[in-house]
């Protein structure tokens, strides 16, 4: 697993092997995530449009986190192997 791209405070997209993933960040007072496998569709439009896409796609998710996202949320996300690696890899890249 490895974080390709992020917009801080907003998502930030992994990739293992052909599947993408996105993990938004949603709500004001209490903060959560919404973290889908994107679907064959969405990868060719992100391949096509890049970050303006993925903005486009967060803004929906976290606009619309129950009534589209839901069904897609995956719920042990941040428990899959090498999900908390990469993200410390990512973050001490950053600082």
């Amino acid at each position: 697993m490895k974080i390709l791209d992020e917009e801080h405070w907003t998502w930030m997209l992994f990739a293992e092997g052909q599947h993408l993933y996105l993990s938004v960040l949603c709500g004001t007072v209490g903060i959560y995530e919404i973290n889908m496998q994107l679907t064959e569709d969405e990868k060719i439009a992100y391949r096509k449009q890049g970050r303006p896409y993925l903005n486009q796609l967060a803004r929906q998710a976290a606009g619309n986190p129950y009534e589209i996202f839901q069904a897609r949320h995956l719920k042990m996300f941040n428990d899959l192997p090498g999900i908390k690696e990469a993200t410390r890899q990512w973050r001490e890249k950053k600082t």
